[in-house]
């Protein structure tokens, strides 16, 4: 798992950008700086999770460090069975204290230990199912927020696309209107006007869309921590269900 991007001070910077337009209110409506509405519950989960997230990526490595042990003795049993029931060779033969003829694996007794690994294989995981069922329940609640900040990250690239249209668009309308007017003083006094007036409009618009563009990289930065605990505990799931 990367190092998480999106901290405590991220989210309080978000909350500003949305609740800026509307006085601080309970609820965060629809503007030119968000998408989606957002209310006081989301924020709450949102908070939550940056509070229990460290605890939650322990216990997935944890996890994930039990299932590869009890892949290693899956794969060992499997090797040591494969082995006992497979023809003899010059190599594996062996000649019995009583006999000249070799000895299968199969009818030697069994190492010392192999049972005994099994059973902490078994054991292993056991242990590892509880610790993933664990994380699991701890993290399904926030299935349902990662959904909302994805459908958010939506909005906002939707947004930007337009803002950005608008303001090329804009920009192209200024510069015709300063090269269809006359050349002479008074038409150019009436050119610097309308230029003033549109770069003033052009300047707003690019400040809008900076401020989406924020509001866009903290939304995907949240996505991001959310999905490597959300999506990796439902992925390990439907693999465990599989099997």
């Amino acid at each position: 798992m990367s190092p998480p991007s999106f901290h405590p001070f991220h989210l309080h910077l978000l909350q500003s950008l949305h609740s800026s337009s509307n006085g601080g209110g309970k609820k965060d409506c629809e503007d030119d700086n968000g998408g989606n509405e957002v209310d006081a519950a989301f924020w709450k989960m949102v908070h939550q999770f940056l509070q229990e997230r460290e605890g939650l990526t322990k216990q997935l490595r944890h996890v994930s460090s039990m299932k590869r042990i009890e892949q290693e003795a899956l794969l060992f049993q499997k090797e040591q069975h494969d082995e006992s029931t497979s023809p003899p060779t010059a190599k594996r033969a062996k000649l019995s204290p009583h006999s000249s003829s070799p000895l299968r694996l199969s009818q030697q007794p069994p190492e010392p230990g192999l049972k005994c690994f099994g059973l902490v294989g078994r054991l292993v995981k056991k242990r590892a199912s509880a610790s993933e069922t664990t994380v699991q329940r701890k993290t399904t609640p926030y299935a349902p927020i990662l959904t909302q900040v994805e459908a958010e990250i939506g909005v906002l690239e939707t947004k930007i696309h337009k803002a950005r249209e608008t303001l090329l668009s804009h920009k192209q309308q200024a510069m015709e209107d300063l090269l269809s007017r006359a050349i002479v003083e008074e038409s150019a006094l009436l050119a610097f006007g309308g230029s003033h007036s549109n770069n003033n409009k052009n300047d707003f618009q690019q400040a809008q869309l900076s401020l989406l563009a924020t509001n866009l990289q903290l939304w995907q930065m949240l996505a991001s921590d959310m999905r490597q605990v959300v999506q990796t505990t439902t992925t390990k799931s439907a693999t465990t269900s599989a099997y």
